[in-house]
């Protein structure tokens, strides 16, 4: 008679995968809102994308509209911010400027995302000789000075701010490289992904499902780093001159602050301002989703386990012995009788057990070894008698 075995599914392909799939997406997010400043930080990037992105709705006006008459105006009822030296809105410079300056950054990201991340996976997961070429170039490009290698390319390519942001995201690849290629290394050899291979998983699915969800944390902080060091350095280019100068970014309005610092200094306020606001909000946002992806954040205790009993606190009732069926004496017609006695001396090691067992239970250690026994009033050739006495 052969009982029909259940056929086994992957982790996270039966009906309650969906379950599976939503429940670390709420405990992310829950883990991540007990963070109040990565909360908070995240308000702030998320109002300032906004505001970037709806800049042709709170713009008054075009941001290459200059009026002369205006120039160095102060804030009024429809220009908030006030002009700048050509007379043009320092509101709409801003917002307009964010798209080019936060758009750089994105596409300097996604570009090292792409070549780094897939190459260190596959040269951590496989090793042999693709690590090997791989480590060579990552090495030969880690070892080029970036800021010369972008100053070539606007000599070469033009001054335009999407090629450089390109450029440089190459530039950036071999740290997403590297640190992909590490955290895989070292988790290649462990026990669940020996079992995902036993069981017949391909190599693909094995990455996509075990190893990467483990790079992600990494991965997330060095993204919101390298977002934050590409608007840095976009901005220290256009603040050298070296952008195009058609479009207004960040950086040529400090540039351009900077030359009428001792006629207007608060021009330099608001994009320093912007930079820095969002340099910062990246970090903190990058920092607090790695806790909650990792796993740190506090979470809420639960009902105490019921498997060990705590020690008693308060009044503590006496131990009673437990009661011992009677047996048949052989040499009496009558059950042997019990009564109180003294344990016969022990081991230090059962002594040992006996305190250890006690003070867990909130007994005194006098006490527990005070343990009265049954005895028998037979003889001592009475087999139940020498039983009796002999204890456990």
């Amino acid at each position: 008679m052969s009982a029909q075995l259940p056929e086994l599914s992957e982790p996270g392909t039966g009906p309650t995968a969906p379950a599976t799939d939503i429940a670390p997406r709420r405990g992310t997010w829950r883990a991540f809102c007990r963070r109040p400043l990565g909360v908070v930080a995240g308000a702030l990037l998320l109002l300032v994308v906004a505001a970037v992105l709806l800049a042709p709705v709170l713009a008054s006006q075009d941001p290459s509209t200059a009026d002369l008459a205006s120039a160095f105006g102060g804030p009024t009822a429809g220009h908030p911010l006030g002009f700048d030296s050509a007379g043009r809105d320092v509101l709409s410079r801003l917002l307009y400027g964010g798209r080019t300056t936060l758009g750089g950054a994105v596409l300097a990201v996604a570009v090292a995302l792409v070549l780094g991340v897939p190459t260190g996976l596959v040269a951590g997961y496989r090793g042999r000789r693709f690590d090997a070429a791989a480590s060579w170039l990552t090495n030969l490009v880690m070892s080029l000075p970036a800021m010369v290698v972008l100053l070539a390319s606007r000599a070469i390519l033009g001054p335009t701010v999407w090629v450089l942001m390109v450029v440089m995201g190459v530039l950036v690849a071999p740290s997403f490289y590297r640190l992909t290629r590490g955290v895989v290394a070292d988790v290649r050899g462990e026990l669940y992904v020996d079992a995902a291979r036993v069981a017949g998983l391909s190599d693909t699915r094995i990455v996509g499902r075990h190893v990467l969800v483990v790079v992600r944390a990494p991965i997330v902080i060095q993204a919101a780093l390298v977002a934050g060091v590409a608007i840095g350095l976009q901005a220290g280019l256009e603040f050298l001159g070296i952008g195009s100068g058609d479009s207004p970014t960040w950086g040529a309005m400090l540039n351009e602050a900077f030359q009428n610092i001792q006629r207007d200094p608060r021009l330099m306020l608001w994009p320093g301002l912007a930079l820095g606001v969002t340099s910062a909000c990246l970090v903190l946002v990058a920092s607090a989703l790695r806790d909650a992806l990792e796993g740190r954040a506090h979470a809420p205790r639960g009902p105490r386990a019921v498997g060990r009993p705590g020690p008693r606190r308060g009044r503590t009732r006496p131990w009673a012995p437990p009661a011992r069926a009677a047996t048949s004496c052989p040499c009496a017609t009558s059950p042997c009788s019990t009564g109180p006695t003294t344990t016969p001396p022990r081991s230090s090691t059962a002594s040992t057990w006996t305190s250890v067992r006690a003070r867990s239970w909130g007994w005194s250690a006098s006490r527990a070894r005070a343990r009265p026994r049954p005895r028998s009033p037979c003889s001592a050739s009475c087999p139940t008698a020498a039983a009796s006495a002999a204890g456990p």
